[in-house]
């Protein structure tokens, strides 16, 4: 009597007696495979000691895209922006950099005015960049708007990166009088 092996079974025998080299080692022990088109397949790499990248850490600026970047569009105009005092401020004293807080509200129209005609003119973006601009909600971080001496919106503090104010400025800014503002700080600074 045959025994019956069914013949998905008998091809896998007939395919690794095929791919067998014979009992042939390599240097290190271990037995030679070989495909079915007599190539020898590269050894996989030994992954134990191969550390996975870091993930890129997130930017602490605002992402036009995200909710909140949209939400405050209309007040960064062309200037790139952290949101938050905390944040702003953390990055301020880890880059070494000063600080420009933007002390504003969503429901502020004159804020809404001096960021379209200053934020989006050229010669005040290349003198913000030494600076980290921080946007200051005024209605969520309303504390830190009585600390700053906010008596109304917009308002902006330049700060030396330790906190050290180094000039301020209440109520819409013409494009003329906030470059002066910059520049002002800039000299105070060092």
């Amino acid at each position: 009597m045959r025994r019956y092996v069914p013949l998905t079974a008998r091809l896998v025998i007939i395919l690794a007696a095929l791919s067998c080299s014979c009992g042939k080692e390599t240097s290190s022990g271990e037995p030679t495979v070989k495909n079915p088109a007599g190539k020898t397949p590269a050894r996989p790499p030994d992954n134990t000691s191969v550390a996975a990248p870091e993930p890129a850490p997130p930017s602490p600026y605002l992402d036009p895209t995200s909710a909140d970047g949209k939400k405050w569009a209309e007040h960064t105009g062309g200037v790139r922006f952290v949101l938050g005092y905390e944040s702003g401020h953390a990055l301020a004293r880890k880059t070494g950099r000063p600080a420009m807080y933007f002390v504003t509200t969503t429901w502020c129209k004159y804020c809404r005015l001096m960021a379209k005609n200053n934020f989006d003119d050229g010669e005040v973006k290349k003198l913000l960049e030494a600076f980290v601009c921080v946007l200051v909600d005024g209605d969520a971080e309303e504390r830190r708007a009585r600390l700053f001496g906010a008596p109304g919106f917009p308002h902006v503090v330049f700060t030396a990166h330790d906190g050290e104010r180094l000039a301020d400025a209440s109520g819409a800014q013409s494009v003329e009088r906030f470059r002066a503002l910059i520049r002002k700080a800039t000299a105070a600074r060092g």
